[in-house]
């Protein structure tokens, strides 16, 4: 038999509905997480293959027979990058690493874990583990230039600039072989312009020795290009007159 639904039938049975609905589990339901990872918020793309390391701890729940977990580390573009794995001989904490490129992309890295431990009838039960997201950046560049000379120059007269580059790596600043550097004018209070003819590479020292005419006043700089492994930087300005 077919009977018409009026409206507060029809909210009588959401409502009944929603009282026997399971809430999910996560961050916002209050509930604590199982586990946790830390790793460092910000972290180089440094050159070659360099590890990024976290620790993790695990609360069993008593009578726990045994767990395990796969931490999978996934680059912005969602690939993955690396995994690790940890078990229950491990004990309740502990530390890992993840080894990151320098051909990886820059930008946010995401935590995913998959953990799970046997109860006390030998049943699978998933835990939940809080892991954050980190960032990761290109290593920055210095430029520096020398010019001589730089006073009372004249019209057609030889100016010789030294471009030294250095990059930065995990102790400090070193020079950078074969980077592309350029010379940058500008006059008065206009852009900075590059000047095509003064592109070149430095050498296996970390410079580049650039020579040009002197056409008038006029501030210089030295750019160390980026957009490869490095991020582009300026040299100090030069003024010649």
């Amino acid at each position: 038999m077919l009977r018409k639904l009026t409206a507060s039938s029809v909210c009588m049975a959401v409502a009944a509905f929603a009282g026997l609905s399971m809430p999910a589990l996560s961050p916002a339901s209050g509930i604590a997480p199982d586990g946790r990872i830390h790793v460092d918020r910000r972290g180089v793309l440094y050159e070659g293959c360099n590890d990024v390391d976290y620790s993790w701890s695990i609360n069993l729940p008593y009578g726990a027979a045994s767990w395990s977990m796969t931490v999978t580390l996934e680059g912005p573009d969602g690939t993955e990058v690396d995994s690790d794995y940890e078990y229950d001989n491990h004990g309740g904490y502990g530390s890992g690493s993840f080894q990151i490129c320098d051909w990886e992309e820059p930008g946010r890295y995401y935590i995913d874990v998959d953990a799970s431990y046997l109860d006390e009838d030998y049943d699978e039960r998933f835990l939940w583990v809080d892991a954050p997201s980190f960032s990761m950046k290109r290593p920055k560049s210095r430029t520096q230039i020398s010019v001589h000379p730089t006073r009372n120059l004249h019209r057609g007269q030889l100016v010789t600039m030294k471009v030294t580059s250095r990059g930065q790596k995990p102790y400090g600043y070193f020079r950078l072989p074969y980077v592309n550097v350029v010379i940058q004018v500008r006059h008065g209070s206009g852009a900075w312009r590059n000047i095509r003819w003064t592109k070149s590479i430095t050498g296996r020292n970390g410079t580049a020795t650039i020579r040009g005419k002197y056409t008038g006043r006029v501030a210089v700089r030295a750019r160390t290009v980026g957009g490869g492994a490095y991020k582009s930087s300026n040299s100090r300005v030069i003024h010649l007159r």
